[in-house]
């Protein structure tokens, strides 16, 4: 369905209230919930992760939310963050060159522009945001109800000063022509239902590989601000990191847990020199 400017805050929330409804089931005489796909070209209260708004220009961006009632596909429900991201980089591949497509930990698709306008090669600088994901999930005691997927791409808009967000892009900006958003949202939608005939573990495993983590070093900040340097040994399918410290030129070989909630961290490009380019300002959650 398409939700109306005016009675849309969100589109998770609009998908959420459907998918909850079982009398909008009984009244259309079906034995079972069935999905359900809602559609905005603006939300007056989009948001992303850890309570960020996530805003756009009316008319030249997709919202786009899917809930599932559960099971549909895992009632391991990270999982769905996983299919979220990776129906979008899927989709995409139809609007611009697939070698520019890179997920960036945990749950953002990001354009590569360093081949655009005598852009650097510096992967923080070079590649920007042109997707977020958003999983919302709904628990009846310990049994999981239904799961929201929630997925803004940003497909027209060129100007992102006035929205706070300087790291973002959008397919237009990246493309140099003007994107079709009904092409995009079908796009999405098609390579989501796709995916759900894949098996989570697969698609665990493929989404670990479009990473690219493992191996990699990262700087996180601690609790003090100071800079600590990581491995990272493995992303674990709730989405966790597993790392190993590095002090100086040794490596501990113990390993410990790093949560994607409370952690801000840089991927390292020089693996000797990754926390001395200063402190991290910017967290990788939004």
């Amino acid at each position: 369905m398409d939700c109306k400017y005016a009675d849309c805050t969100s589109t998770n929330e609009v998908a959420a209230l459907l998918v909850h409804d079982a009398s909008m089931f009984a009244s259309h005489q079906l034995s079972a919930p069935i999905p359900v796909v809602v559609s905005a070209g603006y939300q007056t209260k989009g948001r992303g992760r850890r309570g960020n708004v996530w805003e756009g220009r009316d008319g030249e961006n997709l919202y786009l939310s899917i809930a599932l009632p559960a099971p549909t596909w895992t009632n391991h429900y990270p999982d769905y963050q996983i299919l979220g991201c990776m129906a979008v980089v899927e989709a995409l591949r139809d609007f611009i060159n697939p070698e520019h497509l890179h997920l960036k930990y945990p749950n953002d698709v990001m354009i590569d522009l360093s081949t655009r306008d005598g852009a650097g090669s510096d992967e923080s600088s070079a590649r920007l945001k042109v997707c977020g994901v958003l999983v919302e999930t709904e628990f009846r005691g310990s049994e999981l109800h239904h799961v929201v997927c929630g997925i803004g791409v940003n497909v027209n808009q060129q100007d992102f000063s006035d929205a706070g967000l300087p790291h973002a892009t959008s397919l237009r900006v990246a493309s140099g022509r003007e994107v079709d958003v009904d092409a995009v949202r079908a796009a999405v939608v098609e390579h989501f239902f796709r995916l759900l005939t894949t098996s989570a573990d697969e698609l665990y495993r493929s989404w670990v590989r479009a990473l690219g983590m493992e191996g990699r070093r990262i700087c996180t900040t601690t609790h003090h601000g100071m800079p600590s340097t990581h491995i990272v040994v493995r992303v674990e399918r709730d989405g966790t990191l597993r790392v190993r410290d590095v002090v100086g030129a040794a490596e501990s070989d113990i390993d410990h847990l790093l949560s994607f909630h409370d952690t801000s961290f840089r991927v390292c490009e020089d693996n000797h020199l990754c926390c001395a380019h200063g402190p991290i300002t910017t967290s990788n959650n939004s």
